[in-house]
């Protein structure tokens, strides 16, 4: 098996969309924000329903992400990003360490669930 990392963009209601999960070389030195391009590369003319948008947020918060797959975050609703299950410590920003990685979007529905909402959900399944 070759090195990889798989990008899985988790819309949080199954009756709405369905997940999508794409597959990439690992590349070292590879930022979440370089996953999401590498993916739009290899998969926006087969899948163009994949697209994201990415702002600059100043220097102290860096780059945000703004619209992942068409769904837009606002007031009240944020992609949170996960890598291997834990919240990525920079954002889109964040380094990818080591290959066979998993990068996960989470469209989190309740600003108030932002930062432990996948983790709670994660605990409650489990018990």
């Amino acid at each position: 098996m070759s090195d990889q990392i798989t990008i899985v963009v988790d819309f949080n209601n199954p009756q709405w969309v369905q997940n999508k999960t794409y597959t990439l070389p690992f590349q070292a030195g590879l930022s979440v924000h370089g996953a999401l391009c590498a993916v739009y590369d290899a998969h926006h003319a087969t899948d163009p329903g994949f697209t994201f948008d990415v702002r600059y947020s100043g220097a102290t918060l860096g780059n945000f992400l703004q619209t992942l797959c068409g769904v837009p975050t606002t007031p009240s609703t944020s992609w949170e990003i996960l890598i291997n299950g834990a919240a990525a410590q920079f954002g889109v920003d964040t380094l990818l360490e080591v290959d066979h990685e998993t990068i996960r979007f989470v469209y989190v529905l309740d600003k108030d669930e932002v930062g432990g909402s996948v983790t709670a959900k994660a605990k409650r399944a489990r018990t």
